[in-house]
């Protein structure tokens, strides 16, 4: 039996007003000065004041660096190191959702280390620990408040690098479901379908435990019960906070488990295509687990389970296969396009999104063993 390891290495603040913790917390921690990393989306909705209220009513001051874009590269964390060196600070704090999340991660690992974002690509190919790290979700999909990734596009590649280490969990998350109230509903979906992504790639894992799949099932059951009331808005600030502790909890579940082919092919698919990550795992979910469920049906009817009840009565096979569609029916009703070719992908750039797949280490643990035709037959079925 294999010797697995589990640890939750981020504090987690959590529940209406949790950000008022933020400046208490980093004062205690002695910060003088903060970077916070964000985008102009969150500066125009208001959510950073609460954010430097609290930083500077407990005496912390707060540099801001709010250019951050959506599938960030590699200028922007340059951009992020020059203004955490320009400001003197002492810490970085990053607001938003994935992106910022990312930034600020790869950001700290340049800091402490030098050179550029390129040169981290894999698992602890960096020294020095970064500067201290807190995060403040603003989406409900990525858990990147507590997980050990950092993702970056380099351009000239087309090609999304992940940097992997446990080292990259922020110290303090901050989870507070009034930063969420003004996400619009497609980007609730899309969110939600990343994290819906995570807890059943996490549970199909060959890499998952017990200790994984109570987090991951959780999060499903979680996200089953609140995304299409939190897509609706019918649930006001319950659906969207159950909304928000489902993305942490799988964060907490595939940080160890890690995640399988979809996660492989929606990073190539996106930075080809320029769609949303989590559109991009939403599109690719119920296809890669038609491929992997010969090779997981006994989690796939766990999984089941955890949007009826009801499946527990039926064979394994039929279980699974139930899990996949009512995933399929869950993206109908939430408004995720039927097909790839309704979001826009093409077959142009197949060739390539093979072959960047392939340069995934999810790869190696997907719960399927899988050929480069496997990969490409995924993607017409998708289309």
């Amino acid at each position: 039996m294999a010797v697995h390891t589990f640890a939750v290495t981020t504090r987690v603040h959590s529940g209406a007003g949790a950000v008022a913790a933020i400046g208490p917390t980093l004062a205690a921690q002695d910060h003088k000065s903060v970077l916070i990393v964000t985008d102009q989306g969150i500066v125009r909705a208001g959510l950073l004041t609460p954010v430097t209220d609290s930083l500077r009513e407990a005496g912390v001051s707060a540099a801001v660096f709010d250019e951050v874009k959506p599938d960030p590269e590699e200028s922007i964390v340059a951009a992020v190191v020059a203004a955490y060196q320009a400001a003197d600070c002492d810490g970085l704090l990053a607001v938003g959702g994935g992106s910022s999340l990312d930034v600020a991660k790869a950001a700290g690992v340049v800091i402490s280390n030098g050179g550029a974002v390129a040169d981290y690509e894999g698992f602890d190919a960096f020294e020095n620990d970064l500067p201290p790290l807190y995060a403040v979700p603003t989406t409900v999909g990525t858990g990147s408040e507590v997980t050990f990734a950092a993702v970056i596009t380099l351009p000239s590649q087309q090609f999304k690098m992940s940097i992997l280490s446990t080292r990259l969990a922020p110290r303090a998350a901050f989870l507070d479901p009034a930063m969420l109230t003004t996400l619009p509903p497609h980007v609730v979906a899309h969110s939600g379908m990343d994290a819906l992504t995570h807890a059943v790639e996490g549970m199909t894992s060959p890499l998952s435990t017990p200790f994984t799949n109570a987090f991951n099932l959780h999060a499903i059951r979680l996200i089953n019960e609140n995304l299409r009331a939190a897509v609706a808005n019918s649930g006001g600030m319950a659906a969207i906070g159950n909304m928000q502790y489902a993305a942490c909890i799988a964060g907490v579940g595939f940080a160890h488990s890690r995640l399988g082919i979809v996660h492989a092919m929606a990073h190539p698919v996106g930075a080809y295509h320029h769609l949303p990550h989590g559109l991009s795992n939403a599109l690719l979910l119920p296809h890669c687990l038609d491929f992997n469920r010969i090779g997981c049906e006994p989690q796939l009817a766990i999984v089941a389970r955890e949007f009826d009840a009801t499946f527990t009565g039926q064979t394994g096979r039929e279980a699974a296969l139930a899990a996949i569609q009512a995933i399929r029916d869950l993206e109908e009703d939430i408004g995720i396009p039927s097909s790839m070719g309704d979001a826009g992908v093409t077959d142009e750039h197949f060739d390539a999104i093979v072959k960047d797949t392939f340069r995934s280490r999810n790869v190696s643990i997907n719960p399927r063993r899988v050929t480069e035709e496997d990969i490409r037959q995924i993607l017409y079925n998708a289309l």
